[in-house]
């Protein structure tokens, strides 16, 4: 198993080689930097196919997995494969909610929260944000374990994950917004992670 390698400090870069002078180029994932809370320590690095940049503290994570996979499941379906594996094999008692099904900037997502006991005892309340794009998937995750989770902190996160976009600028209809030069935000491309932050 590949362990995930710091690449990059998120914090300090000025430049993102994914941003031109037309702007974004090719299919981008769009969140707001900082994440909210604090005192997070952060790593990138690949796996497979998959692109992954996690955000850790102490039995907390925010973790983005970009899957460069051919296969894309539509939401409803992916969220389906994703709680029936987590109560076939990992879970004790299981609870899925559906937040949000939808659209945004055109690409189908769907956004959902579970409660979990593990088979290790240790409780679980997670969010899930997934979002098909064209070149790849989005699968974007904030964990707490063993944790009670006030409600105004789990809402705090549900409108945060609502404000992540995914875009691409070689289409009318996945646009990306108007970008000032040194916007706070992340961008992955199909292949690369990058960032800027003020």
């Amino acid at each position: 198993m590949k362990l995930l390698l710091p690449i990059f400090l998120l914090l300090g870069l000025t430049g993102c080689s994914s941003i031109q002078r037309g702007g974004l180029v090719d299919e981008n994932i769009l969140l707001k930097l900082p994440i909210p809370g604090s005192g997070w320590t952060n790593q990138s690095g690949e796996k497979g196919d998959d692109s992954i940049m996690i955000w850790q503290k102490n039995d907390e994570w925010f973790k983005i997995t970009i899957s460069h996979v051919r296969f894309r499941p539509e939401p409803g379906r992916f969220r389906a494969g994703m709680d029936a594996a987590a109560t076939e094999n990992f879970t004790t008692s299981f609870e899925s909610k559906e937040l949000k099904e939808g659209l945004v900037n055109n690409y189908q997502m769907i956004l959902w929260q579970t409660e979990a006991t593990l088979k290790s005892g240790a409780k679980t309340v997670n969010l899930f944000l997934y979002i098909k794009g064209n070149d790849a998937t989005y699968l974007v995750n904030r964990r707490w374990i063993h944790l009670q989770v006030p409600d105004a902190e789990r809402q705090q996160w549900i409108d945060y994950m609502s404000t992540i976009s995914i875009c691409d600028n070689r289409y009318p209809e996945h646009q990306s917004p108007k970008m000032e030069q040194a916007w706070p935000g992340l961008y992955y491309e199909t292949n690369s992670i990058n960032g800027v932050s003020k």
